[in-house]
């Protein structure tokens, strides 16, 4: 496949590609087969690095890039780490100091995808980080946002949507990703679709997406023996809380 975005004759472009790839054929893309999602309950990985800091990453399974999920998700990604007004952002970086950035990411492939939150911090740090993700992804499950938090989320996001079409290259990405993923959506799209969200929308995602079987964390760094057992408490305690083990 080849994108092209910007100033330039659509014509002579075609041309130019037809010269140069008119003749190549291909067999058909295999077939994706569904995932075998096999987790019951939450895992972890600690791997002992001569870093100065310990590097962690809570990743939770969600979902494939044509679920309609996607739109909520991309809000609870911006409500925990989009922006310095962000829930992580203020609590970690701002009224803790035990971090200098943490980062929400999302990929979404054609049978599955993931929701991880990083960040690096001391070791001595480290359960109080943990501590204090789990304490916003439970309230998120259990306690709708404010209605003016989600409009200002909302905002943000259809700002950087309508920035997007100032760059050649978002352009190039939007597109000519979704032609080949079959995902092709218009900017206009995403906007009312994340304009027709409820509080209670979000809420029931993250019922589902932050369920503590849905849970794997990993630890990379200088941490300690006494430290693991610290953030395996914090774990314990997250997955027995009831508002979120029933959803298991």
């Amino acid at each position: 496949m080849l994108v092209a975005a910007g100033n330039f004759a659509a014509a002579d472009f075609f041309t130019a590609a037809a010269d140069c790839f008119a003749a190549w054929h291909g067999g058909l893309a295999p077939i994706a087969a569904p995932p075998e999602v096999s987790q019951t309950a939450p895992q972890t990985v600690f791997v002992a690095d001569s870093d100065s800091q310990s590097h962690l990453q809570l990743s939770f399974r969600a979902f494939a890039r044509s679920d309609a999920r996607i739109m909520p998700l991309r809000l609870l990604r911006r409500i925990l780490c989009g922006s310095g007004s962000s829930r992580l952002h203020l609590t970690l970086r701002e009224q803790l100091g035990i971090v200098y950035s943490v980062d929400a990411n999302i990929a979404a492939y054609e049978e599955t995808g993931y929701f991880s939150i990083e960040l690096s911090t001391g070791a001595e740090n480290l359960a109080t980080a943990v501590s204090e993700v789990l304490r916003e992804l439970e309230n998120l499950a259990i306690t709708e946002v404010d209605p003016l938090e989600l409009e200002r989320v909302k905002n943000i996001y259809n700002y950087e949507l309508e920035y997007s079409k100032d760059s050649c290259f978002e352009m190039q990405i939007r597109y000519g990703w979704g032609e080949l993923m079959q995902v092709v959506r218009e900017i206009e799209e995403d906007i009312a679709q994340s304009a027709a969200l409820t509080p209670k929308d979000l809420k029931s995602l993250a019922k589902e997406l932050f369920a503590p079987a849905n849970m794997n964390l990993v630890v990379v760094g200088s941490w300690g023996e006494k430290e693991k057992a610290l953030v395996l408490a914090e774990m314990g305690k997250y997955s027995s809380s009831r508002d979120l083990t029933a959803l298991i």
